[in-house]
């Protein structure tokens, strides 16, 4: 009851954070207490992608990605069609191929991730955890030993 509350109230905890703690992208000139924000503002962003990660992605979730991919590429006739070949194609590519891919995905997800847009990250969500999965998962250690043995002939 309690982790359904607090997973219910989270996304409006993370944006309180970040409304008070960020500093200002595009500010040039930075101050002894500038820093200590820029500290503090790693510490949340470590945070929010701790609690991002950590989040249930579920078809509510996938819906909210498509949903704002429409609402942000509205007008723009080319990435409709695309948005729809997300959609009903999602499943049958890697996520990796989905971000690679010459598309509106690349664009999205990087403006969302620097503009730190709260709302945005959280409704991108189950496409930013299922990249993140995928890239775990190829660059993880080796589970066995590898042994190699080196040999030497003679004449």
């Amino acid at each position: 009851m309690i982790i359904q509350e607090l997973h219910i109230e989270l996304p409006y905890v993370i944006r309180r954070i970040f409304d008070s703690s960020l500093c200002d992208i595009d500010n040039d000139c930075i101050t002894s207490v500038d820093l200590q924000r820029h500290d503090s503002s790693i510490m949340y962003i470590q945070l929010l992608k701790e609690v991002l990660l950590q989040m249930e992605v579920d078809d509510k979730a996938k819906k909210e990605l498509f949903q704002f991919c429409r609402k942000t590429n509205i007008g723009i006739l080319g990435r409709m069609n695309i948005i729809g070949e997300f959609e009903r194609y999602y499943h049958m590519h890697t996520p990796m191929w989905w971000y690679t891919r010459e598309s509106f995905i690349h664009d999205m997800i990087n403006r969302v991730l620097r503009l730190q847009d709260i709302d945005a990250i959280i409704q991108t969500r189950f496409f930013i955890q299922d990249l993140h999965q995928q890239i775990e998962r190829l660059y993880e250690p080796p589970s066995k030993k590898l042994t190699l043995y080196r040999g030497q002939g003679l004449s």
